[in-house]
């Protein structure tokens, strides 16, 4: 009952109160792996990112084959700059995933590998994506690839990607 009103006020966005009742659910059972998940993911909406990243973790411990678990802790670690640790889950969550997710995966662990200056790593991850996603490429998407492009010395893909950004 508590965790269905947890989620009831998650929907609502008065993830305080959501929470609260996560917790309640907590203290009736403490191996109630989507009562973790459910908490982790509002503590993250309110920017608790610690508290986040623990309740994650003892939810994945109780269910180690859940991609969207893995992604939501990889969100929180990247939110904290972690972004070894946000990689590593990304990774958990794409070898782990159901396709609607993939994508949104490894674009997010391609801006970990940027943001902690892996560019070769990131390029990997942007071109798996221009792949898949020939269509639906936006404009930010080229030019943040043309930026990796910059930084791996690929002058000419850079240029070419920076001119597609601007049409």
């Amino acid at each position: 009952a508590y965790n269905t009103a947890g989620k009831s006020y998650y929907n609502q966005k008065a993830f305080d109160k959501a929470i609260q009742a996560f917790k309640n659910a907590l203290k009736k059972n403490t191996e109630y792996p989507e009562a973790h998940f459910n908490k982790g993911v509002a503590s993250y909406q309110l920017g608790k990112y610690e508290e986040s990243i623990s309740d994650l973790s003892k939810a994945i411990g109780y269910e180690k084959k859940n991609a969207i678990w893995y992604y939501h802790l990889a969100r929180a670690y990247q939110a904290r700059k972690d972004y070894k640790n946000a990689v590593l889950n990304y990774t958990e969550c794409i070898n782990n995933s159901m396709p609607h997710i993939i994508e949104e995966a490894v674009y997010n662990r391609g801006i970990c590998y940027y943001q902690a200056k892996h560019f070769n790593e990131a390029l990997a991850d942007y071109l798996k994506l221009q792949t898949k996603m020939a269509d639906s490429i936006s404009k930010t998407f080229d030019r943040e690839l043309a930026t990796i492009y910059l930084h791996v010395s690929k002058y000419d893909s850079a240029i070419a990607h920076y001119h597609k950004s601007l049409q």
